[in-house]
């Protein structure tokens, strides 16, 4: 089967697992599934990277900072509304998909060499259609997304696009292709949820200290 079809229903039907266990199963759900992707992570994706120069020093707390942390942060959005970890799921993915799309029909110019199949035209489209996600989102469920929203969505996407990044330069350096094949078309968790890890320690650091000095009685609306 062709690539792109496998990748497009592995991606539909993760999306629609996410769906169901964000927004129609209780937090504890979620979190164990969270938990048990961790689990997964250290015990078959980590090892390969790990073997990265970067672990070479300061190996136990980096494995620490990456994934584990992102992990926590991920808990503690969810905590405070499932609505925001939808957010944050969907705008991604949202990101990823049309970037990868646009790169693969049109791409001409590389992006970067950490990652060579990223392209400018793909990038840009994908930092463009989560600036529309993320407003969309924020206008519908928390009345508020004035202009200068777009600042802080532009901000949301770079980080996004950073996270994807950093995982390419992780698994070049530790001269791997995926970090594992439990998804087909994407690799491993790792894979498809690195944009995820970064965007949503953003989403969460500006949710709790940003975002409430310019709109605080609408964030009650996540709830």
């Amino acid at each position: 089967m062709n690539e792109t079809v496998i990748r497009a229903c592995t991606g539909i039907l993760l999306f629609a697992l996410l769906f169901v266990c964000i927004l129609y199963t209780p937090a504890w759900a979620y979190i164990s599934a969270l938990l048990l992707m961790t689990a997964y992570i250290y015990w078959k994706e980590m090892p390969p990277l790990a073997r990265a120069p970067w672990y070479r020093s300061n190996r136990i707390l980096k494995l620490i900072l990456y994934p584990f942390v992102p992990i926590i942060y991920l808990i503690q959005l969810h905590l405070i509304s499932p609505r925001l970890t939808f957010i944050l799921i969907v705008t991604v993915f949202a990101q990823d998909t049309l970037s990868y799309i646009v790169g693969k029909l049109w791409g001409k110019y590389q992006l970067t060499e950490i990652s060579p199949r990223k392209s400018w035209e793909g990038t840009i489209a994908g930092i463009i259609t989560a600036i529309l996600v993320l407003w969309s989102f924020f206008r519908i469920w928390a009345h508020y997304a004035p202009v200068s929203f777009i600042i802080f969505a532009l901000e949301f996407a770079i980080v996004s696009l950073v996270g994807d990044l950093f995982e390419s330069w992780l698994k070049r350096r530790a001269r791997v292709k995926d970090s594992g094949d439990i998804l087909p078309g994407h690799g491993g968790f790792l894979d498809r949820f690195d944009s995820i890890f970064f965007a949503g320690i953003f989403l969460y650091i500006a949710i709790t200290t940003v975002l409430p000095l310019y709109c605080p009685q609408q964030l009650f609306l996540f709830s």
